[in-house]
């Protein structure tokens, strides 16, 4: 499952605009990249936006590519998102599931149910699963979806690693269930 054609054009428009605003406001992008930002480049500003989200407000207020008050309420939620490493676990028929992993790459927080934008997760992940990546989680719609910026770590993980990723998914399913959407809740929950 994925975001509907109309749903990936809204999302990808929205986002976009926040993040051409955020370069604005801190100047990542160098002059001669602007007109097409490299991959890294990309990373960098969309890590610069989850580090200074007090410029999500700063758009909602400005309101520079005058967006109705619906679209700035979806971009207003993504102050909610999550954004570091997350191992990708299971590609299951709704969704795909992501854990939230620490800085020593320990699974933490909750388990994800998220969406991708254009191609199923199984056109973006090569086998075998788990994968750890570093990405970005945003509320759309009452979903879940990634920001369409994935960085792969290549690490082959063991069976013990499996074995707590596993565990790890088994335990916030059963107590705490999948998360599905991010809101103000979730974030004071996680």
């Amino acid at each position: 499952m994925q975001l509907a054609p109309d749903e990936r054009e809204l999302f990808t428009r929205l986002y976009n605009s926040l993040l051409k605003f955020v370069d604005e406001k801190l100047e990542i992008v160098p002059p001669e990249g602007k007109e097409k930002p490299d991959y890294e480049t990309l990373i960098a500003v969309r890590d610069a936006l989850f580090e200074n989200r007090q410029l999500i407000d700063a758009f909602v207020k400005e309101n520079p590519c005058n967006f109705s008050p619906e679209e700035l309420e979806i971009v207003s939620n993504w102050k909610y998102a999550r954004n570091g490493l997350f191992y990708i676990l299971r590609n299951l028929k709704q969704h795909t599931t992501f854990v939230g992993s620490t800085k020593k790459y320990e699974p933490s927080e909750g388990v994800f149910a998220v969406l991708p934008l254009n191609e199923p997760f199984e056109k973006i992940i090569k086998p075998p699963l788990p994968v750890l990546v570093r990405t970005a989680l945003l509320p759309f719609h009452g979903r879940i979806v990634f920001d369409g910026i994935m960085s792969f770590y290549e690490v082959d993980f063991g069976p013990k690693v499996r074995q707590s990723l596993d565990g790890c998914y088994k335990y916030a399913k059963e107590h705490f269930g999948i998360i599905t959407s991010l809101t103000a809740e979730t974030q004071a929950a996680l």
